[in-house]
């Protein structure tokens, strides 16, 4: 639906924002985009100090440029200088601008733009994200231990804090789950294939990097120039959001999500974001729920709704695991590779020695470095 305001501020991923000025977009319009516009300003101050020289430039610009539709994505703030942030509405004051559509703004931009414009002249589009739905719980319940293996009781745990997104969340806050145990036995696949239902990306976050000081500022926001979970999160493809080693973080990262874990909202210095209806998977390699409460404190601890065990992975779940990826693997051959390898009798190897291995990541990486030994062996 093509809009009539003057400003249109799109809350939400650059994909989706693509697809929406398109709408907008002239092919025989004056179209900028904010790189586009800071030139154009470059290039008019030269020429006007080339004036006062007494020079004249081969370069003539207009005294007034009517721009049809300007387009800022969020990317382009990293782009552009501090005063032009700060001076956003006298920045583009000279310029007869028709419409402009801003991607996910900095907090000082739209307290700048409801300053300048009438509220009837301002829209705010918030994406909608695809939320939790039954279909959804239906087929992840059904698919997940075919994916996940060894791990039925906790997928079961899964399958029924999804249910409490969907049926129990009457004030649309989010949901945040705990995913605990060994390192790779399925939490990480568990967030992916969730995502994969919902049909989009999963935002993942890796938090035991979470350590110095420039992570502080990622937190809590720097200069509008430089990358911040707010401004990540805002762009982020889905309501899907994965916070891994959670329990690693440096113990200031905690106190800054509180808000976020209780209501969904999160801001720093720069922006401003919602997460209604978002599922939070958290994780950590701990085996019990008093360890992660020792680490996390309680104020966090208990802001988690479901903790969720991830047991570690039995004999007979290991060699399935083995099957499974020696398959994966081999399908990657050509026919005369398959044949080498399958005379090699590296399955039946791995499967004598199932119980040596502790996760999924060790018996790929085992398979894939024992298959590469064998035929590099043929080359010659």
């Amino acid at each position: 639906m093509v809009r009539n305001e003057k400003v249109i501020i799109f809350n939400g991923p650059k994909a989706a924002f693509d697809r929406y000025i398109s709408e907008y977009y002239k092919h025989d319009g004056n179209n900028y985009n904010l790189t586009q516009l800071v030139n154009l300003s470059e290039l008019e101050r030269q020429t006007h100090l080339l004036k006062i020289e007494g020079h004249e430039s081969s370069e003539k610009i207009e005294p007034s440029i009517n721009i049809d539709l300007l387009y800022i994505s969020n990317n382009e703030y990293s782009g552009v200088t501090e005063a032009v942030i700060n001076n956003f509405v006298n920045y583009i004051a000279k310029y007869n601008i028709t419409k402009m559509i801003i991607q996910n703004p900095p907090i000082e931009i739209i307290n700048d733009l409801k300053r300048q414009f009438n509220s009837k002249d301002i829209h705010i589009h918030n994406f909608k994200y695809k939320n939790i739905n039954l279909q959804l719980i239906k087929t992840f319940k059904k698919q997940a231990p075919s994916v996940i293996l060894g791990q039925e009781k906790a997928l079961t745990k899964v399958s029924q804090a999804l249910l409490i997104q969907k049926k129990l969340n009457y004030e649309n806050k989010p949901i945040v789950i705990m995913l605990y145990g060994p390192s790779g036995v399925g939490k990480t696949e568990t967030g992916r294939l969730i995502t994969k239902l919902l049909g989009e990306k999963m935002f993942y976050c890796q938090f035991s990097m979470f350590q110095s000081n420039s992570h502080y500022n990622y937190l809590y926001g720097d200069t509008v120039q430089l990358p911040s979970l707010a401004k990540d999160l805002l762009n982020r493809d889905s309501n899907i959001i994965f916070l891994d080693e959670f329990d690693k973080a440096n113990s200031f990262v905690y106190s800054a999500l509180y808000e976020l874990f209780d209501t969904g909202k999160f801001e720093d210095k720069n922006f401003h974001v919602d997460l209604k209806n978002t599922v939070i998977i958290c994780t950590s390699n701990y085996e019990s729920q008093e360890k992660i409460l020792e680490h996390l404190g309680a104020p966090m601890f208990f802001r988690i709704n479901c903790f969720i065990k991830y047991e570690d992975l039995s004999n007979e779940v290991k060699i399935k695991l083995i099957e499974k990826n020696y398959s994966k693997l081999l399908q990657q051959l050509s026919k005369s590779e398959q044949k080498i390898i399958s005379e090699s009798k590296i399955k039946d190897k791995y499967i004598q020695l199932a119980n040596k291995f502790s996760n999924v990541r060790q018996i790929e990486n085992f398979l894939r470095n024992e298959i590469a030994r064998k035929l590099i062996e043929t080359i010659e």
